[in-house]
């Protein structure tokens, strides 16, 4: 009956040191579980603080020969152009847009518009220009470069009819389309 015993015991002493060995390993292994999650976690939420963009003013050029002074009209269009190209790529909170500040007022060359861009901390950069050469057809020169390594990574020549509101709106809709379409894919 010792005997029965003291294998009994044994067998109880095994099973507790076995437990205490497996526990020790399920610790390890939720210790290290918990630090992959955790940078995960950091890495997740690396990737979805919010991509700056920098949108330059875009020029404007009006060779359509029309004889009745619009300056003031495109001026007001072009402005709202670009607030309206902001306002859209901010929708979702996934972008921000960071402000450009020139030292040569306006930033002319790509170069000086890329270098501001990297003051702003921006990692995305839309420049561009707008030309009207006819009374209904307007041409729109769109960039947009990843201003890490300088290089575009977004190029369109795009054209819109008409020379109200209403189709600048519609062209600035269209820009903000493809640009965020771009962010998203790049």
């Amino acid at each position: 009956m010792d005997g029965l015993r003291d294998r009994i015991a044994g067998a109880r002493h095994k099973a507790t040191r076995g437990a205490t060995r497996t526990s020790a390993i399920l610790a390890r292994w939720t210790l290290i579980a918990f630090a992959l999650a955790s940078s995960d976690s950091a890495v997740a939420a690396e990737r979805s603080d919010p991509t700056a963009v920098a949108v330059a003013e875009f020029s404007y050029v009006d060779t359509s020969g029309e004889e009745r002074d619009q300056r003031a009209d495109h001026a007001a269009r072009i402005a709202a152009f670009s607030e309206t190209l902001r306002a859209s790529l901010t929708d979702g909170g996934s972008r921000v847009v960071a402000p450009l500040t020139c030292r040569e007022v306006p930033c002319s060359t790509p170069e000086s518009l890329i270098e501001s861009a990297r003051q702003a901390r921006a990692r995305i950069l839309i420049y561009g220009g707008i030309h009207k050469m006819s009374t209904l057809v307007q041409w729109e020169q769109l960039n947009v470069v990843d201003v890490d390594d300088g290089k575009p990574v977004l190029t369109r020549l795009l054209t819109f009819r008409g020379d109200n509101d209403e189709a600048w709106r519609k062209a600035a809709l269209y820009t903000a389309n493809l640009v965020n379409e771009m962010i998203s894919a790049h």
